[in-house]
């Protein structure tokens, strides 16, 4: 692995025209108007108005080799968290997701019948206990739960699920009831369907909805979105590692990723607040270490290890800053090889990845870049982790083969960056921005 490491950190940034037009159109994206820019930028001064409404204003020309696609939202402000929910844009999206899954929540009581029938048909062998509280192991009741809601939006149609809702209001069988009393003895007063208690599977199955019938579908190689006073809110550029190191850079850190992950143990994505990912994990079995091959046996893995540093869950303003757990190796005690590589991982691997999140941060708001590089610059020096020499980016979430619904992480910094670098074969369907309304077509 240090050869590769090796030759990922000697290689520097190329110096191209297509590099340097990419740049340009990035310097003048916050400070020009939308249709002036795609005039003066685009090939022969040729650009598409897609929309221009009192919301939003979206062009698309090509620029060289690359085609450009810029949405100047007016409805959207970046330091107003609502004014993506409370846009026309999200509440016509709303009101066709309803129209098309015209269908309640799960009902509690439904809900609580299906989770007996299916302790009923796994045939659990647990101690029935009478209307009391039971003990059957910590997480038991929610993962039940969890199944049931999965199986009621996922693994019926519409017409099964409404002959559920009816069934839920007869009187069940005995032996099902004999289930259905331990159900209730153990029913937790969050469980529901409150503000709080979110339907994570009706979501995933509103999105699969919403990303084929009602989000348009975005295939152009750049993507920007701004907001009302142009700052930008999303900025995207496909096959990015090619166009800034080469080909062979982008294949090397793969390899450098793919060699690293078959040497270093890495912990399962968590599943207790995305819980759809169980769901995700069934669809590829290919990669469940339970059920591959032999031959396969070394390609299923799906991981997730966060390197650097960050605060503590619920201190959104960092007021203390530590070592994540897997910058400290400290998962198991056989990792002495991968703690001796960790720093040229760091310095070749991350470093590359910071120079592209630089690329488009630098360049779109400077300031913003700024803000981040001191910031950075005083974390404590014993629990940082060092990637270039002047680091904007404080923490690396390493995602192997990951999956995951549609989701915000509500406890990140507030106002901090979230970059996404992919590398390798994909698989599987287009980027969905829910904030936007929109199918990012990736094509890393």
């Amino acid at each position: 692995m240090e050869p590769i490491f090796q030759s990922i950190r000697e290689t520097t940034m190329l110096k191209t025209a297509t590099i340097a037009s990419i740049r340009h159109l990035l310097s003048k994206v916050p400070a020009i108007n939308t249709k002036d820019l795609a005039g003066e930028l685009s090939d022969h001064n040729e650009y598409k108005l897609l929309k221009d409404t009192a919301e939003e204003t979206v062009v698309s020309f090509r620029l060289g080799s690359n085609t450009v696609r810029l949405m100047h939202a007016k409805d959207l402000d970046k330091d107003t968290k609502d004014s993506y929910n409370k846009s026309n844009r999200a509440k016509h999206a709303k009101s066709k997701i309803d129209e098309i899954l015209d269908e309640p929540s799960m009902p509690v009581e439904v809900q609580k019948l299906l989770m007996a029938s299916m302790m009923r048909e796994r045939a659990t062998k647990l101690v029935k206990a009478e209307a009391r509280p039971c003990q059957y192991g910590k997480g038991f009741f929610e993962t039940l739960r969890s199944d049931a809601r999965e199986h009621y939006w996922l693994g019926m149609d519409r017409s099964q699920r409404e002959s559920y809702r009816v069934e839920a209001s007869r009187q069940p069988d005995p032996d099902t009831e004999e289930y259905l009393t331990i159900i209730k003895a153990n029913w937790k007063p969050a469980w529901q369907n409150g503000r709080y208690d979110t339907d994570y599977f009706r979501r995933y199955l509103a999105d699969q909805v919403s990303a084929k019938q009602i989000w348009e579908l975005v295939e152009e190689d750049i993507f920007i979105v701004t907001d009302k006073h142009r700052r930008v809110v999303f900025a995207s550029i496909e096959r990015l590692a090619q166009l800034l190191f080469g080909r062979d850079i982008s294949g090397l850190l793969e390899r450098a990723l793919d060699n690293w992950s078959f040497f270093t143990p890495l912990p399962l994505p968590e599943s207790t607040r995305h819980v759809v990912d169980r769901y995700i994990r069934k669809l590829h079995p290919v990669l469940n270490p339970e059920t591959a091959s032999v031959e396969k046996l070394p390609m299923a893995k799906m991981a997730i290890a966060h390197y650097g540093c960050w605060s503590q869950k619920g201190d959104r303003n960092a007021r203390r800053v530590q070592q994540t757990l897997d910058s400290t190796f400290m998962r198991c005690a056989a990792q002495s090889n991968s703690r001796s590589l960790f720093k040229k991982l760091c310095s070749s691997v991350f470093a590359k990845a910071s120079e592209m999140i630089r690329f488009l941060v630098e360049t779109l708001d400077p300031e913003y870049y700024r803000e981040c590089l001191d910031i950075v610059s005083q974390l404590p020096e014993d629990e940082r982790v060092k990637f270039t020499d002047q680091d904007f980016v404080s923490l690396f979430a390493l995602g192997v083969n990951p999956y995951t619904q549609r989701h915000r992480d509500s406890n990140d910094v507030s106002g901090g960056l979230a970059g996404l670098i992919t590398l390798g074969s994909y698989e599987g369907e287009s980027m969905k921005l829910a904030a936007t309304l929109i199918n990012w077509l990736t094509g890393w």
